[in-house]
């Protein structure tokens, strides 16, 4: 359970102060990078969340939206070569959804392990190349998104129009 004096002191910060905490993380864990370089990683999470002068508002101001948006640049920037993705795609508009999706693209033709969490059954039709299927913490099936998909729209009897393809 979150503290909730800890929460309204988040709250309080901007985006800009609290992506600072990684510029630490990225200080003991980026093996070589110098300064400028973890300078500029905090540059690109701001550019990538595409939050403009907002960046330096207080972040108890942002909308979901906006602070899922941040949240994601962050995790972008760690390079990690693991990326859980939790309804990530569904964070802002259009413009940063097609941003996020050719980032996650880039990342998964360099080797990168990278697990969608997602709704969106059309995201996971394109980005997947397999599914691991789970209703209430049961595995219900493992296999290409083809056939996970269909077997889930089966299973909800909701079809495949587009509206149900591409909810997130």
């Amino acid at each position: 359970m979150a503290d909730p004096v800890q929460e309204f002191q988040l709250a309080d910060l901007t985006g800009v102060d609290r992506s600072k905490p990684l510029r630490r993380v990225l200080d003991g864990l980026a093996n070589g990078l110098t300064p400028k370089e973890i300078a500029r990683r905090e540059d690109e999470i701001a550019e990538f969340s595409g939050l403009g002068e907002f960046i330096d508002d207080s972040i108890k101001t942002y909308s979901s939206g906006m602070y899922g948006r941040l949240g994601f640049a962050v995790a972008l920037s760690m390079e990690s070569g693991i990326l859980l993705i939790d309804e990530a795609l569904s964070a802002g508009d259009a413009a940063f959804a097609e941003q996020a999706e050719a980032k996650i693209k880039d990342l998964m033709s360099k080797e990168s392990a990278i697990t969608l969490v997602s709704h969106g059954l059309g995201n996971v039709q394109e980005m997947a190349t397999r599914v691991l299927w789970l209703d209430r913490g049961k595995m219900m099936q493992i296999d290409d998104p083809e056939t996970v998909v269909d077997a889930y729209t089966g299973f909800v009897k909701v079809g495949t129009s587009p509206m149900v393809m591409d909810q997130q």
